[in-house]
């Protein structure tokens, strides 16, 4: 009889969570209902939050197709080519510059941190150093204050053109000079837009242009 009244048991217990089961969306309508009685303030807040979800969706959407549509406009000149390939550490071998060359038109660059010190050594800025060559840039053009020509002031032998930001922090003026490794740089021009600078690397100070041959001269490309 024991085994029997056990099964009686269980039987209940199903048939009342099964009850529980068909309640349970009553009980949910009851207790809805009763807040909808109390006002309908916190309804407007509900909708409130949706509208501001939908729009904040639909703000991401359009961001997102104005990046994609300037990027396929202003590709190149962001790149500053069609493509950009890089190497840490290391020179390009002669055997894939001619590669390259062969392919199309070639810009080679270096970037590279160093420190611009004063000829005084009171005071010294982090750098972010891009020497170029003479096809830099392929697309677009850097843009000097006063409509200085790029080429011209970079080709003379240890100048460079630098962001304001440098003779800001320094309290220079275009003409004086600062260290950077083993040369004296002649401060010739500052930069207003360089065509290139979002599709390089993270940087974290001003930007000075110069030729790969002034790079050669401070003595910071080493081995190693």
């Amino acid at each position: 009889m024991k085994p029997h009244a056990e099964g009686g048991a269980a039987g209940e217990t199903a048939q009342r969570g099964a009850r529980r089961g068909v309640m349970r969306p009553r009980r949910i309508l009851a207790l809805a209902w009763r807040d909808l009685r109390g006002g309908i303030g916190g309804f407007y807040v509900f909708v409130a939050c949706v509208a501001l979800g939908v729009a904040v969706i639909s703000g991401v959407g359009a961001l997102t197709e104005a990046l994609n549509n300037g990027f396929q406009a202003q590709g190149q000149v962001l790149l500053g080519g069609d493509i950009t390939l890089t190497r840490s550490h290391q020179k390009a071998r002669a055997d894939e510059i001619l590669w390259l060359r062969g392919q199309g038109e070639v810009s080679e660059s270096a970037a590279l941190r160093a420190m611009a010190r004063l000829e005084d050594g009171s005071n010294q800025v982090m750098i972010e150093v891009k020497a170029v060559d003479g096809n830099y840039p392929l697309f677009g053009r850097v843009e000097l204050a006063g409509e200085a020509d790029f080429k011209t002031l970079i080709d003379r032998p240890g100048s460079a053109v630098v962001d304001p930001i440098l003779i800001e922090r320094l309290g220079l003026k275009l003409g004086d000079r600062v260290k950077v490794g083993a040369a004296d740089i002649i401060l010739a021009g500052i930069i207003k837009r360089e065509p290139d600078r979002l599709g390089g690397r993270f940087i974290f100070g001003p930007r000075v242009l110069m030729s790969g041959e002034t790079l050669k001269s401070t003595g910071l490309v080493k081995p190693g």
